[in-house]
């Protein structure tokens, strides 16, 4: 089961998951993140730190989640996702666009924003 903090500071808004993103949640999470994207905030952080499981189906989940707040003009960061998970992700997003952005923690995610703000 999933479960989902979402907070603001200053213009950014995170959006952190706890617990598994897997085949088996990854409809509740696209439900959830969708309505996060379209929350009419441009400055989205995807933070993965609380995840205890990510799997195919759950990358996948969260490419989509990026390329659809491109769409709209938003820019979504990830941080907390362990480096053979940011590895698989940026292989599976070639061809899709620019390259995922990846922080270790919310702190510089949101400080990656500041020439944005």
């Amino acid at each position: 089961m999933l479960s989902y903090l979402i907070r603001h500071v200053d213009a950014v808004s995170i959006f952190q998951c706890f617990g598994n993103l897997t085949i088996h949640e990854t409809a509740e999470f696209k439900e959830e993140v969708t309505c996060f994207i379209f929350s009419d905030r441009s400055n989205l952080v995807l933070d993965l730190s609380g995840a205890k499981s990510v799997d195919q189906m759950g990358i996948g989940q969260l490419l989509m989640a990026v390329n659809q707040a491109r769409k709209i003009g938003s820019v979504m960061k990830l941080c907390g996702l362990h480096k053979c998970l940011q590895d698989f992700a940026n292989d599976s997003q070639k061809g899709f666009g620019s390259p995922l952005e990846f922080y270790p923690d919310q702190e510089s995610a949101i400080e990656s924003f500041v020439s944005r703000i």
